[in-house]
């Protein structure tokens, strides 16, 4: 376990999780100095929670219900500064960390200095695997490396978007405070991104796959995505493409692709409509 003079606490949060994420913690629980889960989950899976605190080095603590993805954030972050760390390892419940991942890292922390280092992000796209690092203008939370004296100026993770969009708001806004992102596309995760679904025709399957998922997540995906790239001036007109391409591929899996597709095209529309209005916050709809 080589920290050099970096300390480093690490943050997985829970919600439903499945025995799978034991696996998942132990992936990089020696490459930190400590880990703090934050569960989410409406009910506490008893069988996992005592497995978890059988881990070293660990601190467990229960929300009671699903507050959202950026209160379980802040609470990490926010812990991690009270007991003096200077870096939060920030991960996924489904993600496989590798085992020289957080040596990547501090390598390129002791080249480039911390100063203006926001985040530092590990790849989970296997197309762009490969041993080059580049400066990118968002990325997602899961095996991230984030400078806790960004957080500490920058602010908190927004509570309001509860869900989705939390990782990429607040890259813009440590772009916004000169802090840089930036990708090693040699640490390659093992992470998974919504529910896969296959095509089927007259109940044959066929060797197309998209991801799927539920109408509340279209409605805060929709919502968070429009809120992000309207908030900041910054943002280039590449990142807005992106994110517009995305929206429209959602509105076309909607159309050609998923079931229930009123109740998704309804909350699609009303995402859109709340995120260029910033009507934010957690949301219930009767489905």
């Amino acid at each position: 376990m080589a920290f050099d003079k970096y300390s480093i606490a690490g943050s997985v949060i829970l919600y439903n999780s499945n025995m799978q994420v034991i696996k998942n913690i132990h992936s990089y629980i020696d490459q930190i100095n400590h880990l703090f889960v934050i569960d989410n989950s409406e009910k506490v899976n008893y069988e996992l929670v005592e497995k978890i605190k059988m881990i070293s080095n660990i601190t467990y603590i229960y929300n009671g219900s699903n507050l959202g993805v950026a209160y379980a954030l802040n609470q990490a972050a926010n812990m991690a500064i009270r007991f003096g760390y200077q870096f939060l390892l920030t991960m996924d419940d489904d993600t496989y960390f590798p085992s020289d991942g957080i040596q990547k890292m501090l390598a390129y922390v002791n080249q480039h200095g911390i100063e203006k280092l926001g985040i530092i992000a590990s790849q989970c796209n296997p197309q762009l695997f490969d041993n080059t690092v580049r400066i990118v203008p968002y990325t997602i939370t899961s095996g991230n490396l984030l400078n806790l004296s960004a957080y500490k100026e920058c602010g908190h993770f927004m509570n309001e978007l509860f869900i989705d969009s939390v990782d990429h708001e607040y890259c813009f806004r440590l772009k916004k405070y000169g802090y840089t992102i930036t990708e090693i596309n040699s640490i390659q995760l093992d992470h998974k991104l919504g529910k896969q679904k296959q095509v089927k025709i007259l109940g044959y399957r066929l060797p197309i796959y998209w991801g799927s998922h539920n109408p509340l997540r279209i409605y805060y995906k929709t919502r968070n995505g429009i809120f992000s790239i309207k908030k900041y001036e910054l943002v280039s007109l590449e990142t807005k493409y992106i994110f517009f391409k995305e929206i429209l591929k959602d509105f076309f899996k909607i159309i050609f692709l998923e079931n229930k597709k009123k109740v998704r095209l309804l909350l699609f529309i009303k995402g859109l409509h709340d995120g260029w209005k910033a009507n934010l916050g957690k949301r219930t709809f009767k489905m």
